[in-house]
């Protein structure tokens, strides 16, 4: 069964963009070390890698908080 909420957690794509933005990953990177998005980082003790996830609803705040009407900008 497909989620069709967008309150979901996403992965950071290993490359090229996030689909539901279209953000890059360095780009979500840097807003999860600026804190500007929430994440969430899973990872085994232990070791040394894990995987780090995102939670769509900050992405789409951060992106309506950069919104212009009317026009470019």
């Amino acid at each position: 069964m497909e989620n069709t909420s967008r309150e979901i957690w996403v992965r950071i794509p290993s490359r090229g963009r996030e689909l539901h933005t279209g953000l890059s990953r360095a780009y979500l990177f840097q807003l999860v070390r600026e804190g500007k998005i929430k994440s969430a980082s899973l990872k085994k003790p232990g070791c040394m890698v894990g995987v780090r996830l995102l939670w769509l609803p900050s992405l789409f705040e951060f992106i309506e908080r950069h919104a212009v009407e009317g026009g470019a900008s």
